[in-house]
């Protein structure tokens, strides 16, 4: 593993990619977003124009918004498996927080190729993805997690090998469920201690020894980058909602799969469709300026 191609360089897939030149890897770079690769251009990737150009490589690794996209780049006119060079069959990491549905049945697709596929989701945010701390939730066959480790192990610290192809995706949504329910919750919860007069300090020490205690008012200062970048402006805002809300709406598919209803679920998604960015902005900052 030495030439790797990181397709989808926003926060998280820039990230990974300043990881990944450090160690030594050579890197492929692709954002439909020209201006989005520049940074990392200059740093010393490699700048391809199109899909079509990563595919001279050992591994690629996809993060990018959403299932369509990640279909489009893997299946699509322009894909992946439509522009493979000649006895090249690099290794396929959805990382993108997507339907296991979706990464089954593109993993068919890849198999017909002879391609590998593995759904890698992660998380952390990108504070951890800049120090190459991510937690990684990888599903696929087992031998071709460990051919990745070395390109896995560059990008989180944490691995978890977790069964079949879409388990990694299934983790993750079980993860999303908790974790943005946590999220919405604890901000708007510290919002309410400070509107009524308690000092964000005290209110954090204390929620600390009790029963409201979780990742984010354990990990204040983390936590408090995280929110500020979250809804650090309406367009960030805007984009960061549409992603919590399409995780949580994959893990609603999930829940009804396995014949379990999520009443909670669906009202937190139907709350989130009606809360506006603007909102975001202004009370978010109540409690992290």
């Amino acid at each position: 593993m030495e030439r790797v191609a990181v397709i989808g360089t926003g926060a998280m897939g820039s990230a990974m990619a300043r990881c990944l030149m450090r160690a030594g890897f050579r890197t492929t770079v692709y954002d439909v977003r020209r201006q989005a690769m520049e940074p990392l251009v200059v740093m010393g990737a490699k700048k391809a124009e199109r899909v079509a150009d990563c595919t001279d490589v050992d591994a690629i690794i996809i993060v990018v918004a959403n299932d369509s996209q990640v279909e489009d780049v893997i299946a699509g006119p322009g894909g992946i498996l439509k522009h493979l060079h000649q006895n090249v069959r690099p290794v396929l990491m959805v990382m993108s927080t997507v339907s296991p549905e979706t990464v089954r049945r593109l993993g068919a697709l890849c198999r017909a190729r002879d391609v590998e596929l593995i759904d890698a989701p992660v998380s952390g945010g990108h504070v951890a993805a800049e120090n190459g701390n991510l937690s990684v939730m990888v599903g696929g066959a087992k031998e071709t997690f460990d051919r990745m480790r070395p390109v896995l192990s560059v990008i989180g610290q944490r691995l978890y090998y977790v069964g079949e192809l879409g388990a990694g995706e299934v983790v993750k949504l079980t993860n999303n469920m908790i974790g943005v329910t946590n999220m919405f919750l604890t901000i708007e919860a510290l919002a309410t201690g400070v509107r009524n007069g308690v000092p964000l300090d005290t209110l954090l020490s204390i929620i600390d020894t009790c029963s409201g205690s979780n990742f984010h008012t354990r990990n204040w200062p983390l936590a408090k980058a995280f929110f500020e970048d979250f809804a650090r402006d309406l367009d960030s805002a805007r984009n960061n909602l549409s992603l919590s809300i399409k995780d949580l709406t994959h893990a609603q598919e999930l829940a009804s799969l396995g014949k379990g209803p999520s009443p909670l679920l669906k009202s937190l998604i139907d709350a989130l469709k009606e809360m506006k960015p603007e909102y975001l902005v202004e009370k978010w900052t109540e409690v992290t300026k």
